[in-house]
């Protein structure tokens, strides 16, 4: 897991390390029951206001895995790393948000269950969101995401807290 993490984060820094600060919003949010299904902490900047890229962490374990349609093996976990691209359309401090991106799955332990396997989920989403004018404030969000599981079409329903800073 600390592999993996440390090449996503490694990644991240590289490919948006040269944007210019001065156009940048940066955000943190703890997020529940989105992209990374249970709940997730976030870290977001917004490129030229409107645009927000974001990477997250989240995990579930066995006991947890049961609300989602599938019991994980006993004592296993996952890792769940949303990569997401967005685009906010309105005005103010109210906007309707659009994205898309990718979710690493990460299985702790080894398993011979085809449902427990490493890999990679799409995902996209349409939400509300509101966040401070001034560069200081508060983030709220409230989205409705896609996430393609078990060949089957989900719809997850998420919200939002944070901080803009």
């Amino acid at each position: 897991m600390n592999k993996l993490f440390s090449i996503c984060l490694i990644c991240f820094l590289i490919l948006f390390g040269t944007i210019n600060v001065g156009w940048t919003k940066n955000a943190i949010y703890f997020e529940y029951a989105g992209t990374a299904l249970n709940s997730s902490i976030n870290y977001e900047f917004l490129f030229q206001n409107d645009i927000p890229i974001r990477i997250g962490l989240g995990c579930i374990n066995a006991k947890q895995s049961i609300n989602f349609g599938h019991k994980f093996s006993e004592n296993q976990e996952l890792s769940l790393i949303p990569l997401t691209i967005g685009k906010l359309a309105g005005a103010n401090q109210h906007n309707l948000e659009l994205g898309a991106g990718i979710v690493v799955k990460y299985f702790h332990l080894k398993s011979q269950s085809d449902k427990e396997k490493n890999g990679l989920l799409l995902s996209a989403l349409i939400g509300c969101r509101y966040q401070s004018l001034k560069n200081k404030g508060l983030l709220l969000r409230l989205t409705l995401r896609y996430l393609p599981t078990d060949e089957k079409l989900k719809l997850y329903t998420g919200i939002s807290i944070g901080y803009l800073f």
